[in-house]
């Protein structure tokens, strides 16, 4: 169990957002409302977040604080941990995208790679000191350079950069996704509380991810922002680290919000993995928690039997504090629409392929479009959207395909 008490009193900063549009969406959703969803991204054809739909025609898209225009789907990739600013539908699965958001979570070199000797599936290792987990399978993996060779859950050494996207469960980052750095890359990032601040001194503590992992940061010659002092959440962009020491030189140092949500906001969704500190209080990720009395529980009659799983929540933002009015565990099944481009089998039994990405299908296969039943063969050059989930074999398993571009004696 984390032993660090999370500080609620850490001051919000509220920053104005430069956007610029994007493009990628589908057509036609009639959204209403505004919501504020945060969680990762699952799927593409439109933009999918938290099992929603979300259309990005006209969204603006930020990524890493820098304005993103003309990129498909905003440069974004699956496994992402996003903030989306938008609308849905009464059905709660279609919306439009006002404002995408990315920020990755800790950036740096990893050290001390292991396997998990009960489950060679899982990988463990750190970043300036903080524990990360990735799953084969679960975690996806990227390579910032574009034409380098591809980067897996194998190809982890200690000193690759690495830039992290996950959740985030009172120990450890749980990686959504994994992108390596060129080598060269020495614009590192980390976040967290500011501790034993004095004004003219050259070094603070710093607290990463409100985690009780405590690194010592080297001011140097930088300016600090308005505003800084002891208890404001940073982001701390690092040109050195002394792993010895645990002493990161700094380069530049913004205040951060410390996390997805404005202070107060009327309609929240939040994923992530529910945990708990040594006080009693719950938090996703660093988002504290209040539970309303009538709150809406599925599959457990108390919220302890949630701690340690990954949930979705909807309520309301208040103070800086994330009141639950509905929370429900989540499977961890995935979300992929495109146009197919190549099948095996026959009746339900076979294999689709969608460019690159494979799923194998079975009787247990739904596959439907509106009322019709279809097979395997049907779904050849069709719009599809398949849900599926990976086998301990790192095989993906759909349990559900809509065709979205089927016809009668198509």
């Amino acid at each position: 169990m984390n032993t660090h008490k999370l500080r609620i009193s850490v001051m919000a900063v509220s920053v104005g957002l430069a956007l610029s549009a994007c493009g990628g969406g589908g057509g036609g959703t009639a959204a209403t409302g505004s919501t504020t969803t945060v969680g990762t991204v699952t799927g593409f054809g439109s933009v999918y977040v938290n099992g929603i739909e979300f259309e990005t025609d006209n969204t603006r898209c930020e990524m890493d604080d820098v304005p993103v225009s003309g990129a498909t789907n905003c440069g974004l990739q699956l496994g992402m941990k996003v903030r989306v600013e938008g609308s849905i539908d009464d059905s709660g699965r279609h919306g439009t995208a006002h404002a995408i958001h990315y920020d990755d979570d800790i950036e740096g070199p990893i050290a001390n790679v292991q396997t998990d000797a009960a489950n060679p599936a899982i990988r463990t290792f750190t970043i300036f000191g903080l524990p990360v987990q990735v799953e084969e399978g679960k975690t996806t993996f990227t390579h910032e350079n574009v034409g380098a060779p591809a980067y897996g859950f194998a190809d982890l050494a200690d000193g690759h950069i690495l830039e992290i996207s996950g959740y985030f469960d009172g120990n450890r980052i749980v990686a959504t996704h994994v992108e390596r750095q060129v080598d060269s890359d020495r614009s590192w990032e980390m976040k967290g509380a500011v501790s034993g601040y004095t004004p003219g001194a050259s070094q603070f503590s710093l607290d990463l991810l409100l985690s009780g992992v405590m690194v010592t940061v080297d001011i140097g010659g930088i300016a600090l922002p308005a505003g800084f002092d002891n208890g404001v959440y940073v982001e701390v962009k690092v040109s050195a680290w002394d792993s010895a020491s645990k002493v990161a030189t700094a380069s530049k140092i913004e205040l951060e919000d410390r996390h997805d949500f404005d202070d107060d906001e009327d309609d929240a969704k939040l994923r992530g993995v529910l945990w708990q500190d040594d006080a009693g209080n719950y938090f996703i990720d660093t988002v504290p928690l209040q539970f309303e009395d009538d709150m809406e529980m599925e599959d457990h009659g108390n919220i302890a039997d949630y701690i340690g799983m990954e949930v979705e929540v909807e309520g309301v933002m208040r103070d800086g504090v994330f009141v639950v009015e509905e929370i429900e565990q989540e499977d961890g099944d995935r979300e992929i629409r495109g146009t197919v481009t190549g099948v095996t089998g026959s009746g339900k039994t076979g294999t689709l392929n969608i460019g690159d990405f494979s799923a194998t299908t079975s009787n247990q296969t739904m596959m439907h479009q509106e009322h019709m039943d279809l097979s395997i063969p049907d779904l050849l050059n069709q719009e599809v959207e398949v849900e599926y989930y990976v086998d301990g074999s790192g095989q993906n398993i759909a349990t559900h395909i809509e065709c979205k571009t089927c016809r009668p004696g198509s």
